[in-house]
């Protein structure tokens, strides 16, 4: 065997680092920086790569901190910033989508409105509040991951988030004490020292956090990270966020629940080694399994399956901001017309806001209030509030139905001016 022939054996296997850390304190519970140590050494936890969608949440950080909430619209369409006009993944458009929305089924498109909005610098500032350390560019691309970062740093970022808004410094070693028993280091006061008030200050807001945790819920249990539970039958409260880099070279899925932060990294030796297509070079493809796995073990196993029964804690107020749901096929301004029906909106809620346009097409003779070109796609993202009960009288609730979304001059006559059309990224 030559040279030649071991250079190219290699470029045929796929490299991986894993990491899980209690984000509470920092404690490395585990730390995999390859597939064999014996033959690679080279560490991909403190490798760079791009990190693709998994930077997003830093991106919606920063929009929440700028006023933006969960349950705000924005239209998914192309869109040009300066001279960047990103795509998404899957070439679909169309939607009004909320900010939640945009996170679960992480469409690029979204980000990118939200990064023009917030600012690059405010979106790097929050990045590097949340533990990044490696330089970024100063572009609006990297919204969407383009910017070569470790693994050791978006653990960080994720666990700022699950530990409630402050950040924790990863520690492999918590103590050491001499033959005698003498304590001769301590991490947590050596950090005292090294990182001063770090272990109370908020780099984001407990409020935030618990935003940003609700959303990400939703990537897992309906979003681009739902093959977690679907492939490993992994249960329990999670919240995480999926990974893929451009020509599929790179796969992340990072995950966090009330106890444990974990996450990997997938890819060849160089981003020239890469898949093909998207069904197996993205991050659900390729680093999810190695995280699901890790799950599947731990809730399989009597004496750490309690580490999955644990619960986020959350305030009431914070599930309130999600009474909506992820996407819908009309504009903001026809859903709220035709919700102003009590009995129509109770409906409504308890199907999952599917069939909108049909309830559109029997209410005014038209699916195209205040937005056009929209697809049908099935809608998912029930919100929490529970329906309120119907009443009997059915006659009274037709005619209240009727006379709260239109007036009485317009209802046969020009019921598109109920809700003016509007173009661009939606109303909030």
């Amino acid at each position: 065997m030559t040279p030649m022939d071991s250079i190219k054996h290699y470029f045929l296997l796929l490299n991986t680092g894993f990491m899980a850390m209690d984000h509470s304190n920092g404690h490395i519970k585990a730390w995999v920086g390859g597939t064999d140590f014996k033959y690679f050494k080279y560490d991909h936890i403190l490798s760079k790569r791009q990190v693709g969608s998994t930077f997003k949440p830093i991106v919606y950080a920063a929009a929440l901190r700028d006023s933006v909430m969960p349950c705000d619209f924005m239209y998914n369409e192309k869109v040009t910033i300066e001279d960047w006009s990103p795509g998404n993944s899957d070439g679909v458009y169309g939607d009004w989508v909320t900010i939640a929305g945009g996170l679960a089924y992480s469409i690029n498109t979204i980000a990118a409105k939200l990064i023009e909005k917030v600012g690059i610098q405010a979106t790097i500032d929050m990045a590097k509040n949340m533990g990044i350390t490696t330089p970024m560019p100063r572009e609006y691309g990297i919204s969407l991951g383009a910017a070569d970062i470790m693994l050791y740093d978006m653990m960080k970022v994720y666990g700022t988030i699950a530990n409630k808004g402050i950040r924790p410094e990863p520690t492999a070693v918590i103590k050491i004490t001499d033959r005698n028993g003498k304590v001769i280091y301590e991490s947590a006061e050596e950090n005292k020292i090294k990182y001063p008030g770090r272990d109370t200050t908020h780099v984001l807001s407990e409020r935030d956090a618990s935003i940003m945790t609700k959303m990400m819920q939703n990537v897992i249990d309906r979003g681009t990270g739902s093959k977690f539970r679907n492939a490993y039958g992994v249960v329990g409260e999670f919240a995480g966020k999926t990974g893929t880099t451009q020509n599929h070279s790179d796969g992340w899925f990072i995950t966090f629940n009330p106890t444990l932060v974990t996450g990997a990294w997938v890819g060849g030796p160089s981003p020239a080694v890469r898949f093909r297509d998207m069904n197996q070079g993205q991050g659900s493809a390729m680093a999810l399994p190695v995280v699901g796995e890790f799950w599947y073990q731990i809730r399989n196993d009597k004496k750490l399956k309690k580490l999955t029964d644990t619960r986020f804690e959350m305030e009431d107020t914070i599930r309130t901001f999600f009474n909506c749901p992820l996407r819908i096929p009309i504009s903001p301004d026809s859903l709220s017309v035709i919700m102003q029906d009590s009995t129509l909106r109770d409906s409504i809620v308890k199907n999952g806001y599917r069939n909108l346009k049909d309830i559109l097409n029997q209410r005014f003779g038209t699916d195209t209030l205040g937005g056009e070109g929209l697809n049908e796609e099935i809608l998912e993202g029930v919100p929490d509030e529970q329906p309120i009960e119907k009443s009997n009288d059915k006659k009274k609730e037709d005619k209240k139905t009727t006379d709260a979304i239109l007036p009485a001059d317009k209802k046969k006559t020009d019921p598109k001016k109920t809700v003016p059309k509007k173009n661009g990224e939606g109303g909030r």
